[in-house]
């Protein structure tokens, strides 16, 4: 058995949230394991949310936290590859929701998937089933802004007049 179908249902927290929402507000939504699972990104009123399960059914693992403390890593504007990051915390296990973009023509495909991680350990490193990927990180930017939260070196922080 793969160690990552071992060790999820040791790491899985308890329901915690209420449904992702919509698509419109998800920042990331994508099967998993030959598309049995489900894992959804999703920002609303005042929070943002992560869930895995079952698709279309009870989330094994839900974890919220408000909008303005989420630790969202957006692209940095160089390189050949668009890439985001979105960390949610469940204790010491940390669930990295990322997506990647290749901008040349030659490129791969859109990826994106959820690593899991316990100190410098990676537990689980799952990766979205290819054409089941809807991804919106630039909605979850503008969500942050709308709260008045601005990136700036390296961080977000509280958006100042110049």
């Amino acid at each position: 058995m793969p160690r990552a179908a071992i060790l999820l249902p040791l790491l899985l927290g308890t329901p915690a949230m209420a449904e992702c929402i919509t698509r419109a507000e998800a920042f990331l939504m994508c099967k998993t394991h030959g598309g049995a699972k489900e894992l959804r990104g999703c920002w609303g009123p005042g929070d943002a949310g992560y869930q895995f399960g079952p698709e279309g059914g009870v989330p094994e693992l839900s974890l919220s936290v408000p909008l303005a403390e989420l630790e969202y890593i957006p692209w940095a504007g160089v390189g050949s590859s668009i890439w985001e990051e979105v960390n949610f915390h469940n204790g010491d296990v940390q669930y990295s929701l990322w997506h990647r973009v290749d901008r040349t023509p030659e490129g791969d495909p859109p990826s994106a998937g959820v690593t899991v991680t316990r100190a410098d350990e990676t537990l689980a490193d799952l990766e979205c089933v290819p054409g089941t990927l809807h991804a919106n990180f630039e909605g979850l930017a503008e969500a942050k802004a709308a709260i008045g939260q601005c990136w700036r070196d390296f961080s977000w922080q509280p958006c100042t007049a110049p």
